[in-house]
Parts: structure tokens; sequence; C-alpha cells
């Protein structure tokens, strides 16, 4: 992974990050909104966790995978089908406030429309 770190909040991504995840450009972590896109390597609904969040791992699946989605139970409704089956396996692109948590970066979606499959 090739990154300069320019400060805590702001980071500079140079080039490919792994072979199933690219991002160039400023990422400044909780105020910009940002597109995204990657291989969705692993799925989870973590139906009995407070909030019930279902997560999808790009890149490489968790705990190794390089950026997350969020999709907070309250919002799954939005979705008409299960995201953590519906996404698997498949490449997308998702636009987003990006934060980090956990000293990795993710974004909480809360509209199907802020997630596009790539043909």
């Amino acid at each position: 992974m090739s990154r300069l770190h320019l400060s805590k909040r702001t980071r500079y991504t140079l080039c490919v990050i792994s072979a199933a995840f690219v991002f160039v450009g400023f990422i400044f972590y909780g105020i910009s909104h940002r597109k995204l896109c990657g291989y969705v390597a692993s799925t989870h609904y973590s139906i009995r966790t407070t909030g019930r969040p279902t997560f999808l791992n790009l890149g490489h699946p968790y705990p190794k995978e390089e950026f997350t989605i969020v999709i907070w139970g309250s919002d799954r409704n939005r979705f008409l089908a299960a995201p953590e089956v519906f996404y698997r396996g498949k490449k997308i692109c998702v636009t987003g406030r990006i934060v980090e948590y956990r000293g990795k970066p993710e974004i909480v979606v809360h509209d199907p429309s802020q997630i596009t499959i790539v043909e």
C-alpha cells in the first residue's frame, strides 16, 4: 500500500492500493464526499449487534479489508434485497462521507442510490 501521510486527518493515496481497489486523490476524513470503487471481498450482517450493521468489505476479506461500507439496520429497509447477499462478489462504486474507524476508512451508506454496480 503506497501512502504519503500529510497529516493525521488528511491522506493522499498515490497509486493502486491493491489489485482490487483503486483510489487516487485527497481523502479529507469527515468532511469530504468521495466516490470509491472496489471489489466486495466479504460481507457480514451483524443482526445481534447494537444498530444491526451490515458490512461490505472492499479489497480483501475482513479483517484485512482496505475499505468498509456500513449500512445500519435502520436503513436496510431501503434496499430491495439483503445488501450482504446482493453486493457480495461484485465490483461496486460508493459515494459518501469518508470517516476513519479504528484506523481504516469507511463510508456509512443511508440509501441504495449511494452504491452502483460496475459492469
